[in-house]
């Protein structure tokens, strides 16, 4: 194996040349005694302290930074600032615990005036509760007055004038105001209504002012009262109502709110009685039909509903004819289009229908105006789809019956029980073409024919084989190399021609075209880096293999238009192709042969002969790269027939690559393109970044070869020979 040292030595060798930076130590400097003004702040020497701070020396202003900006030794004096500690966080200090320094801190403050720092609601300024506390830092407490509030015994929210105390919050039992009349009742004071109880409730001086009801003597107890015997009381005494009205006192259901109902009697006190009531609850009341042809059925349109039966009515409502004493629903339907029992179906619809009355009708159930011997229906009018005739053999299908003609379509259609071909009368216009089928393969040869309801035997529909005697041509079949219009398209391939006379066809010939003088890919050659071996699957594949060198046969159109396979080994000894060879081989790729193109690692200048293969194709090598080779064990494919049953690649190194459209990487290592796809045209290119797993198998630094890549290089050629002959 092949290995890349001096890249990684150059890598080692700047890293050691990288400077140690001091300032990652985190130590800081005295730099008083550098020499020479080095701040640029116009002072030396002990005039300057700092030679790296201009900021810093003799004569500078001090700052409260924690530096000695004025070289003096000291550090930030009489520049600090005094801060009180506030412990609550109200934004007010403790003046006895108190910090010198540049900034204050968590829980500083520059304000030093609190009188009681333990507590956040206590501080100059606050409002003054009455609390017992110095609140706002004044000196006084409480001050501002005390209320004055009055003995609520009842606890009704008003006391008595004569009974009082002051303080700051108002005490249990004690009341703001002192209006109570009664301090023993909680339901008597200012607040409360007047009610009808012989008592003061409001504290006004007036006893049940304006709340007596005047109530009506109720002996029936319905709630309504005689407006004849009445009394005034706060509350409703025993056998009266608050309303009056009542018409007759000793019955509770007779009153002005009750409902008149078929009774005979003036139930809502109205004075009208029953039917002359218009109040009167109709559902009390019976319905009544008209009967006009007294058969003792009512007409159902003509109901009303009164206490009291009217003359020429009856209680039944179910008479559809009240014309016709005929006609009532204890009759019996009858042929005469009419409802005689009153049950909303006519004739053939009432399934009550006295048949007797009917007539018989033979079904068509098809519409052809024949009818079935089988079946028929008794009917007062003709069905739909009847006929008096009985002659039709199928009556599910208007198409046949006596008179129709015979045709293809394995029916009896006329019903004299000949079927298609069996029937004389046939119309052979609906047969068909039959064309004989001799070999069998499902195509019928167009110069033999029969007319036929069915295919005779070794016939088939289809007339375009244009060999009736060998079942591997016809227009299913897939073109073979062998120079036959195998798919009977009329047309051959170029690569089924044999152009050049030598008894192949293009598709039967490769050219292994090499670029040097080497022993390297040498298809002819068994030893270490010949190709015999890999040589050997694309023979097993029916391709015959000849030789060619770029610098001596070079590469023309007119050979590769023999040619079905060609297999380039990518050394530039020869010299990159020329423009003229590589707009051949495009050409002839498009027009569908197949390339396969091998990498080749060694040379300095590889990149020349990849890079003059056709742009079109998207291959080309990566020149940053030049003179380096990728090494290892391939093992990321990409699902494509040249990675079938793939799992490794194993090469010694290789060239780098770069693809764009339409090339596809099928097998790279690393993100490099190792295995490359590319389908232009009809035709195809393989192309392998490296040239050692096609050598034959060998020892020392040639341990890697066909052998173990023996699946690739079958899938490849596969790939390749798998030309388009359509």
């Amino acid at each position: 194996m092949r290995r890349i040292v001096l890249p990684l030595l150059i890598v080692l060798g700047a890293c050691r040349t990288q400077p140690k930076d001091d300032d990652t130590l985190g130590i800081v400097e005295d730099t008083g005694a550098l020499s020479g003004d080095t701040d640029g702040d116009g002072l030396t020497g002990a005039d300057d302290c700092d030679e790296l701070d201009a900021s810093v020396h003799v004569g500078a202003e001090e700052l409260c930074d924690g530096v000695d900006n004025d070289c003096d030794g000291e550090i930030d004096e009489g520049v600090r600032t005094t801060w009180y500690r506030d412990t609550d966080g109200d934004g007010f200090g403790d003046p006895t615990n108190t910090l010198e320094a540049c900034e204050p801190g968590e829980g500083m403050s520059s304000n030093g005036s609190d009188c009681n720092d333990g507590n956040a609601a206590v501080y100059p300024g606050a409002d003054e509760l009455c609390n017992g506390i110095d609140d706002n830092c004044d000196g006084a407490i409480d001050e501002g007055g005390l209320d004055t509030f009055y003995r609520d015994a009842d606890g009704d929210g008003h006391g008595v004038p004569d009974d009082s105390i002051t303080g700051c919050d108002e005490v249990d039992g004690y009341a703001r105001l002192d209006d109570d009349c009664n301090d023993a009742d909680a339901t008597i004071s200012p607040s409360a209504e007047e009610v009808c109880n012989a008592e003061d409730d409001d504290c006004d001086g007036d006893i049940d002012e304006g709340v007596t009801t005047i109530y009506y003597a109720d002996a029936d107890l319905d709630g309504y009262g005689d407006s004849a015997h009445s009394t005034e009381s706060c509350d409703l005494p025993p056998g009266h109502a608050e309303t009056a009205g009542d018409c007759d006192d000793t019955d509770s259901a007779v009153h002005p709110a009750a409902t008149e109902v078929c009774n005979a009697i003036d139930d809502d006190c109205d004075t009208l009685i029953d039917d002359a009531d218009p109040g009167l609850d109709t559902t009390t009341a019976s319905t009544w039909y008209a009967d006009l042809d007294s058969d003792g059925y009512g007409d159902p349109a003509s109901a009303v509903s009164t206490c009291d039966q009217p003359s020429n009515t009856v209680a039944d409502a179910t008479d559809c004819d009240d014309t016709d004493s005929a006609v009532h629903p204890a009759a019996t339907e009858v042929c005469n289009t009419i409802d005689d029992d009153c049950d909303t179906l006519v004739d053939d619809d009432d399934p009550g229908l006295d048949t007797s009355t009917a007539t018989t009708w033979a079904n068509d159930a098809d519409g052809d105006g024949y009818g079935s011997a089988t079946a028929s229906t008794l009917a007062c009018v003709q069905p739909s789809g009847t006929v008096t005739d009985t002659t039709d053999c199928d009556d599910t299908d208007s198409a046949v019956h006596p008179a129709a003609t015979e045709v293809c379509n394995a029916i009896d259609d006329d019903c004299d029980t000949l079927i298609d071909d069996d029937d004389p009368g046939l119309d052979t216009s609906t047969a068909s073409t039959w064309y004989t089928d001799a070999d069998l393969d499902g195509y019928g040869d167009a110069a033999s024919t029969t007319v036929a309801c069915d295919a005779p035997s070794g016939s088939v529909s289809d007339d375009t084989d244009c060999d009736d005697t060998n079942d591997d041509v016809n227009p299913g079949a897939t073109e073979q190399c062998d120079g036959i219009d195998g798919d009977c398209d009329g047309t051959l391939s170029w690569l089924e021609a044999d152009d050049d006379g030598d008894g192949l066809f293009a598709c039967e010939e490769a050219v292994w075209l090499r670029t040097d003088s080497a022993s390297n890919n040498d298809p002819t050659l068994s030893g270490t880096y010949g190709s015999s071996n890999a040589a050997a699957l694309l023979t097993a594949e029916g391709i015959t293999i000849s030789t060619a060198r770029l610098a001596t046969d070079g590469l023309t159109s007119s050979w590769l238009d023999d040619v079905g396979v060609l297999v380039m080994v990518g050394t530039a000894a020869d010299g990159p192709l020329t423009t003229t060879q590589a707009a051949d081989l495009e050409a002839w790729v498009d027009a569908g042969g197949s390339l396969v193109y091998v990498g080749y690692h060694h040379n300095q200048d590889e990149c020349d002969q990849v890079d003059s293969l056709p742009a079109a194709w998207g291959i080309a090598c990566d020149r940053a790269s030049v003179g380096s080779v990728w090494s290892g064990t391939v093992t990321t494919f990409t699902t494509h027939p040249l990675t079938t049953g793939l799992s490794s690649i194993v090469g010694a190194g290789g060239e780098y690559w770069t693809v764009s459209s339409p090339a596809t990487a099928v097998a790279t290592y690393s993100g490099w393109p190792i295995l490359v796809s590319v389908e232009p045209g009809q035709g195809r290119v393989i192309a392998l970044a490296d040239e050692w797993p096609f050598y034959d198998a060998g020892t020392g630094s040639a341990d890697i070869s066909m052998g173990d890549n023996e699946t690739m290089v079958d899938n490849m050629w596969t790939r390749a020979t798998d030309l388009p002959l359509e």
